[in-house]
């Protein structure tokens, strides 16, 4: 009986259980694969994702490299700051404009003033004539350091008063405040030489300091014609028919406590460029010029680098993009000054600056 039962179960290798086993093992092969059309379709959607994830992500990226270089702006601002209080003495930053593009600026370079000069010999002396004027000799002084701007200390002692004219042909010179005396006496002079001793409008020399200068990436830049001094004020702007050498480099210098001590900027050829001790924040624009020759002052993209002229402290803000409307309409540049650093003069003001 048993052996009867046994000889009728199938063997586990037998035939009868194989030929299941394989025609499920075809079909599954069958149902897992992928035909040309399916390959294709997935293809396709994976091409357009990436299309529309790359339109999102360059604005982004753009926004990133305008957003770095300000960081890259306000961070050398700062390291400035530090030196002029660490060494006592100014230390500026000269936005070095393009030759054949002077509204915008690729470079930054730290400036350090100078030494004050007494000048080329020992117990050199200057002529005091009159209450706000005095003459030198060039056999013992530079001549090009009495320049429009600079400082001018007499006896070692007392204020520093500026030089508000200078003529090299007479060797004179004439500043403010007046001095209560007259005679022969030592002097100082704080400031930049110029680099031409007989042209009192020649360029400023640019003396840089040990610190590399400071070089933005790729299509950013400083945009200078719509930088400037508080709400609406601009540095000096180069018209399409103006000599692209005739603007001074601006120049930010920092005190010895860390405010503003002066900006430097105008035309060379000007009867007396403009020095003075900012009474407003300085706002530097950070964008991407869509040919690095004109701003884009529609840019979303856009920052500004703000100075407080009084603390020194240093911010970066948000631009506020001006619409096609108001770019076309006949509003002054000095209008779309205002709406376009709204946020950068109200974050001064929130933040006590």
């Amino acid at each position: 009986m048993n052996r009867q039962h046994s000889s009728k179960q199938p063997s586990p290798t037998s035939g009868a259980l194989r030929a299941p086993t394989s025609r499920w093992s075809r079909r599954d092969r069958a149902q897992s694969g992928f035909t040309l059309v399916e390959l294709l379709v997935v293809v396709t959607i994976v091409l357009m994702l990436f299309g529309l994830a790359a339109t999102v992500i360059q604005p982004l990226r753009e926004g990133r490299d305008v957003r770095e270089a300000a960081r890259m702006v306000n961070a050398y601002l700062a390291q400035a700051q530090t030196r002029a209080i660490q060494r006592g003495r100014p230390v500026g930053i000269w936005i070095r404009r393009l030759p054949l593009q002077p509204n915008i600026s690729l470079e930054l370079a730290m400036a350090e003033l100078p030494p004050p000069y007494g000048g080329d010999v020992l117990n050199a002396k200057i002529g005091v004539v009159g209450a706000a004027s005095a003459e030198y000799n060039r056999n013992t002084a530079d001549p090009r350091f009495f320049n429009v701007g600079n400082w001018i200390r007499f006896d070692y002692k007392g204020p520093l008063r500026i030089i508000t004219e200078t003529d090299p042909t007479s060797q004179s010179i004439k500043f403010d405040p007046p001095v209560r005396f007259v005679g022969q006496v030592p002097f100082q002079v704080y400031g930049f030489p110029r680099s031409d001793p007989e042209d009192p409008n020649s360029p400023l020399i640019q003396a840089q300091s040990a610190v590399h200068p400071l070089t933005f990436p790729a299509s950013v830049a400083i945009d200078v014609a719509h930088s400037g001094i508080g709400w609406s004020s601009w540095f000096s702007e180069v018209g399409p028919n103006d000599p692209a050498d005739g603007e001074i480099d601006p120049l930010i210098l920092f005190g010895a406590d860390g405010s503003v001590e002066r900006v430097i900027a105008g035309l060379n050829n000007a009867p007396e460029p403009d020095h003075q001790r900012p009474l407003s924040a300085i706002h530097l624009l950070i964008s991407r010029p869509g040919t690095l020759r004109s701003p884009d002052l529609a840019g979303g993209n856009n920052f500004w680098v703000s100075i407080n002229n009084t603390t020194g402290r240093i911010t970066t803000s948000a631009f506020s993009p001006l619409t096609e409307e108001q770019i076309q309409s006949n509003l002054s540049k000095s209008d779309l000054l205002k709406l376009v650093r709204r946020f950068a003069m109200e974050g001064l003001s929130s933040s006590g600056g």
